[in-house]
């Protein structure tokens, strides 16, 4: 939790974006590095990067890309952006083209400011201190960014899973069968009694059995081909 003193509109976006205990890996380094404003700024930097390599490593992972360990930050990035469609290059419209273009540079800067500014690399000048606000632009630009791509991450397992981001199924039918079902309902002589109802409304049924299904309730009953099914009468 942070304190009182870093609650922040961006620390409550962060803590409910990322509420989730999928994401206490990228949820740690956003409060380490907010813990490190104060006494251990050139750390702070150092972290801000470290969150972006995380957040790009969990959201490959999680859609199955595969990735090589040496890839640097920009290249993360990139094949994390391209696989979540929001690489500047798969946009048409110029305003969406010019953010995500400017959202890739500061993924890169805050990697620069890392490595000018963060205690990854020893420095020349050992009296040159961080300014707090270089490590806090770097923390919340990366936590921001990071926030963003968990979003479009669930956006993207939502259409490709079939999961709302609330973590429930999401049922889809093909138009073109849903009217021939709606068709086939209206039409037909009569309906199949439901639950001891011997004269139900026509309807369209979601049933569960051997899987999930949507069917009409007409009688004769229509198969998956479109065709009715008809019983074949037995000799006695």
């Amino acid at each position: 939790m942070t304190s009182n003193k870093t609650k922040t509109p961006l620390s409550e976006l962060a803590s409910e974006r990322l509420a989730d205990s999928r994401y206490d890996a990228i949820y740690g380094a956003w409060t380490k590095a907010l813990g490190r404003l104060d006494n251990d700024r050139d750390g702070a930097v150092t972290t801000a990067r470290s969150l972006l390599e995380t957040t790009c490593n969990f959201i490959l992972d999680e859609l199955s890309v595969a990735r090589d360990e040496a890839w640097d930050l920009p290249k993360l990035y990139g094949v994390a952006a391209q696989t979540l469609g929001i690489s500047p290059t798969q946009q048409t419209d110029s305003l969406f083209k010019a953010i995500f273009g400017a959202s890739h540079t500061i993924v890169n800067r805050v990697g620069e400011m890392r490595n000018k500014l963060g205690d990854a690399h020893g420095k020349a000048n050992l009296t040159f201190s961080t300014p707090r606000h270089h490590a806090e632009l770097a923390t919340n630009l990366a936590c921001s960014i990071c926030c963003f791509l968990i979003s479009c991450l669930e956006s993207t397992i939502a259409s490709k899973r079939l999961i709302s981001n609330e973590g429930k199924v999401i049922l889809k039918f093909g138009t073109a069968t849903i009217w021939r079902l709606v068709d086939h309902a209206r039409n037909a002589p009569r309906s199949l009694p439901s639950y001891g109802r011997s004269v139900p409304k026509r309807a369209l049924w979601l049933v569960g059995d051997s899987g999930v299904y949507l069917m009409s309730n007409g009688s004769p009953a229509m198969g998956e081909n479109g065709k009715l099914i008809t019983k074949k009468r037995v000799s006695v």
